[in-house]
């Protein structure tokens, strides 16, 4: 992996830590659902670029594949979570 991608790799596991971060505390804060399931679909979506952007042979790869699908779930969107386990064979 290029030096380029490599940060770009390490600006998204941050962007994926603060968003998660943001999505739990939203949901000890027992904030609206709406603002809750925002946050888990942004986890989701950035997962989902993770996984992308990773070898076939990481093992981040396939964290980041799960990671993405807990999100959805969390999001409240199944067809998502669903469509991902397919599209991963997960």
């Amino acid at each position: 992996m290029e030096n380029t991608e490599q940060e770009a790799l390490r600006a998204l596991y941050s962007d994926v830590t603060q968003q998660i971060f943001i999505a739990e505390r939203l949901d000890d804060d027992q904030s609206p659902d709406d603002e809750r399931l925002a946050a888990w679909a942004e986890v989701s979506q950035t997962e989902e670029v993770i996984a992308s952007t990773l070898a076939l042979s990481a093992v981040e790869r396939g964290i980041a594949q799960r990671g993405a699908i807990a999100a959805a779930e969390k999001s409240g969107n199944k067809a998502r979570a669903d469509a991902l386990r397919q599209q991963y064979g997960i």
